[in-house]
């Protein structure tokens, strides 16, 4: 999990962990800033991940999590982690504009060998 933070904080805007339920695991503040929202002290936490997606993108990332986690190959350890994949989907800012983002998708399996996902967030200028 650390080292695909790592990876993904130096070559994104943000990074965030989701749970299996596609929540947000720890605060993500930098997320809310490139998404203009006001800060806050849980700065995301807690929030469902799909919420902040543009309408028409909630049902394809969510497909899009279920194919990977589907993925994770179930005899590796608990410590195995994933990195690799890249979706190129829209977030809608606080004032309800559509944000071109390039997610880079990682996973593990947490302690309780449960997949957890981690996504870089990088805004697409281009």
């Amino acid at each position: 999990e650390a080292s695909i933070h790592r990876v993904l904080s130096a070559m994104c805007d943000a990074v965030l962990h989701l749970g299996p339920n596609g929540i947000i695991r720890y605060p993500a503040p930098k997320l809310e800033a490139l998404l203009l929202k006001s800060r806050t002290r849980a700065s995301l936490q807690h929030t469902l991940f799909t919420d902040l997606l543009d309408g028409n993108e909630k049902e394809r990332f969510s497909n899009f999590l279920s194919l990977q986690a589907n993925d994770l190959p179930q005899h590796e350890p608990p410590d195995q982690e994933q990195i690799g994949c890249l979706f190129h989907s829209y977030l809608t800012d606080a004032t309800n504009t559509k944000v071109p983002v390039q997610i880079f998708y990682g996973s593990y399996l947490d302690i309780s060998e449960q997949v957890c996902h981690v996504l870089g967030i990088r805004e697409d200028g281009g």
